[in-house]
């Protein structure tokens, strides 16, 4: 008995080795156990790398890749991660142009919006000239009324054919500098001579055309006189920028003006000498406008006397003031030459002090000048 007990052990041994060799292939259901479920929760990582590390490496046998888990859930492409991942090459397209993004440095308002170019709105300007001179003639004629109120008496004298030569200068000195603000402020000097005028008293024979109805006068004082008619101004203009060349031209200035028409004869004390020496400060404005080679051009001008105006044996009293008006057309030869024709008419006004010792009212003086002009003008 104890022999074959023991015979029976042998084969008992070789059995449990061959069910264990039999049973070992169990493993097989090892890729449904936890390990290939975290595979599965590997899967929806936003990550590319992490789904073939769970499929193609961690499972030994190709019985793990029909499971479920690989093939329930698609892997995703690699454009559609790609696409997802905000560091893609994609990623651009979803910028702003490039044309809406002010340029780096522009100045910004309050709300972030850029502010307008000035340098180029400046760059817009249409150049004016440096400078430029006119030289011409004038003829002129000169209506000097008095009135006295008192006595009810009328003075007169009038000048006509009063032959002048001009000229008159305009310079920008600034204008090719960078200083925007001071490059439209510009220099004026005007100037006009009469040439050869001559005065007598009403009834005498008239030269030139002057002549006076003053007869209160003595034989030696009733001419012909010398006389002198003269005037020139000096002042400052500034000019508005325009942006074409036929835009509306503005501008405006202020100055100093003497007016002087004078007669070589000496003052007497019962008599009152038609004179006019006026020193006076001006203010004026003008505008100007071109079609072309054509152009029009007007203004105006208000004066005030800085000092009392002296006519012989009267002064003036109070304020004395002064208005001109200018009109007149050009025609651009060439670029740097023009030929104009101006119109002026200037008018002066004084009231005349009672002699000493009489309550008179005060006279009133009304002086009248009409200049009409031809002239070439050199533009720079």
């Amino acid at each position: 008995m104890t022999g074959c007990g023991a015979a029976d052990n042998p084969p008992k041994a070789a059995f449990q080795l061959a069910a264990a060799k039999k049973t070992k292939p169990k493993p097989k259901g090892k890729p449904r156990s936890p390990p290939p479920a975290a595979s599965a929760s590997a899967v929806p990582t936003p990550t590319s790398t992490a789904i073939p590390t769970t499929t193609a490496t961690a499972a030994p046998t190709p019985t793990a890749i029909p499971t479920t888990t690989a093939t329930a859930t698609p892997a995703p492409s690699p454009t559609a991660t790609a696409t997802a991942s905000p560091t893609s090459p994609a990623s651009p397209i979803a910028t702003p142009s490039p044309t809406v993004t002010p340029p780096a440095g522009a100045a910004k308002d309050a709300a972030g919006r850029p502010l307008p170019d000035t340098a180029a709105k400046r760059a817009e300007e249409f150049p004016l000239p440096l400078a430029t001179i006119e030289v011409g003639y004038a003829y002129g004629d000169r209506w000097f009324r008095q009135t006295e109120p008192t006595t009810g008496e009328i003075r007169t004298y009038t000048a006509v054919r009063l032959h002048s030569v001009v000229a008159v200068l305009e310079v920008y000195p600034a204008s090719l500098s960078g200083l925007a603000s001071w490059k439209n402020l510009g220099l004026t000097l005007s100037y006009g001579q009469a040439l050869g005028v001559n005065s007598r008293l009403a009834g005498q024979t008239t030269e030139a055309g002057q002549s006076s109805n003053n007869v209160n006068s003595s034989a030696q004082t009733t001419g012909p006189f010398p006389t002198t008619y003269r005037r020139w101004d000096a002042g400052v203009r500034y000019r508005f920028p325009v942006a074409s060349e036929g835009a509306w031209r503005f501008g405006v200035g202020a100055g100093y003006r003497q007016w002087r028409f004078d007669f070589d004869i000496p003052d007497e004390g019962n008599r009152e000498v038609p004179r006019a020496d006026y020193s006076l400060v001006r203010v004026s404005g003008d505008v100007e406008k071109w079609f072309g080679h054509f152009g029009m051009r007007g203004g105006l001008g208000l004066m005030a006397m800085l000092a009392p105006a002296t006519l012989g044996n009267r002064e003036s009293e109070s304020l004395a003031w002064g208005g001109e008006a200018n009109l007149g057309a050009a025609y651009a030869l060439l670029p740097y030459l023009r030929l104009r024709a101006s119109l002026f008419y200037t008018l002066y006004h004084l009231s005349l002090a009672p002699l000493p010792g009489r309550a008179d009212a005060p006279g009133s003086v009304w002086d009248h000048y009409l200049t009409p002009s031809v002239s070439a003008e050199g533009v720079f």
